[in-house]
């Protein structure tokens, strides 16, 4: 919101981007050192930014349990 618009990367919510105005993070993670968040499983958050006017206008997800990939639900 500040920024008026959308990371580019979830890394943007960390660390300001390049000719970002408005800026005022980290908003997510802990200082002196906020690192981008993981998700329950301790993997990587998936964060896919769409085109401009798309809806939703981004993709945020979990791989999930990759010790589990029997249990694994796509949807």
């Amino acid at each position: 919101m500040t920024v008026g618009t959308y990371p580019q990367t979830l890394k943007d919510l960390v660390v300001k981007p390049e000719g970002a105005t408005g800026w005022d993070g980290p908003y997510v993670g802990e200082e002196p050192n906020p690192e981008v968040p993981h998700d329950a499983f301790g993997g990587e958050l998936i964060y896919k930014l769409k085109e401009r006017g798309a809806k939703p206008p981004f993709e945020l997800y979990s791989q999930g349990d990759i010790d589990k990939e029997d249990d694994r639900i796509d949807a």
